[in-house]
């Protein structure tokens, strides 16, 4: 047994060792340390201000992702998917008192418990080990994609430079193998480093050409924070009242719209949104809905399918990938 009869409140370390990100700096700990700041429904505290107050209150140099997955902490799981006019639809939530391996498995499950088996099944997150384990524990056929954005992220703050933002764009978009090629040796000509951690990530996590499933046009899980997002104003209430918001959020009863005076004939509303954007209004809407009209009746026809595939009929001819061109050898020795 030791006991201290006397303290000196003196530090001892380097500044520059206490400035380090400091492992003991957990998100727990820290989560702990700034919840009151998400108490209040207007509060709208960002990992960047969690960064300034840590390093402000107890001098510790945190970085951006530390910080992010602080404010994560304690809050709620969910998952999010597009419908059909790629809008966020919430598939289910749940609330847990940390962000490990045992909620992240027991939400899994239940997810998996309401949308049973789903051929060709792809998920976008961030490369949380939970996730990461979860998945292959309860979702083991189903295909996982990184979120380029937290790749970014973690490149800048391991390597102390973002020089590199545009060519993991440029690489995680490309749809031809001979670009995407060409854009990592540049990165690897560039920084030797960088591109061994971006290999050992895997490309077919990160990379939409390599991706094993199909995972169209979502290369971020923006979607799942957006959510987060609207969920705010619901933190430091009682888990009760956070369901029901969520609830609310998941399925939100329909409302009539009021506030606006509307002409159907001359395509105005007092809102200004109906003759400015020239589309309905929700006013407008509620407007034609009563008088038994079309909600689309109003629109001008610059909206229609068949304006729409009018824009596109004329033939574009494909030009092909540079790599992949011919060229004759009397244009090829030109001189322009």
């Amino acid at each position: 047994m030791l006991e201290v009869t006397t303290f000196h409140n003196e530090h001892t370390c380097a500044i520059d060792l206490r400035g380090k990100d400091n492992r003991q700096a957990s998100p727990l700990i820290v989560a702990h340390q700034i919840k009151d700041k998400f108490a209040t429904d207007d509060s709208n505290h960002l990992a960047s201000d969690i960064r300034k107050d840590m390093h402000k209150d107890y001098g510790i140099q945190m970085s951006y992702e530390r910080a992010w997955r602080c404010k994560k902490k304690a809050l709620h799981l969910t998952r999010v998917a597009l419908d059909a006019g790629s809008h966020i639809f919430s598939i289910a939530f749940v609330i847990v008192d940390s962000e490990n391996h045992n909620s992240w498995t027991y939400f899994m499950r239940k997810l998996k418990e309401t949308i049973g088996d789903v051929e060709n099944l792809a998920f976008v997150s961030d490369r949380h080990q939970s996730i990461v384990r979860a998945l292959k524990i309860v979702f083991f056929d189903a295909h996982h994609g990184a979120c380029y954005h937290h790749i970014i992220m973690n490149v800048n703050q391991k390597f102390k430079t973002d020089v590199f933002t545009n060519h993991i764009y440029t690489c995680t978009h490309t749809y031809s193998k001979s670009e995407f090629h060409r854009e990592f040796e540049n990165i690897r000509a560039m920084n030797v480093a960088v591109a061994q951690y971006l290999e050992e990530i895997g490309f077919q996590k990160w990379v939409r050409l390599y991706f094993s499933g199909v995972r169209y046009n979502v290369m971020m899980s923006n979607r799942a924070e957006s959510f987060n997002n609207t969920t705010k104003d619901a933190r430091g209430n009682l888990i009760t009242a956070v369901v029901a918001f969520l609830r609310s959020k998941v399925h939100p009863g329909r409302k009539v719209e009021t506030g606006g005076v509307v002409d159907l004939q001359e395509q105005t509303c007092t809102c200004g949104l109906f003759q400015c954007m020239k589309f309905p209004c929700p006013h407008a809407c509620a407007a034609a809905e009563q008088r038994s009209i079309g909600v689309y009746a109003p629109c001008p026809p610059y909206y229609t399918t068949e304006y729409w595939r009018s824009t596109y009929e004329g033939t574009i001819m494909p030009v092909g990938d540079e790599d992949d061109w011919e060229v004759p050898d009397d244009i090829k020795n030109m001189t322009v």
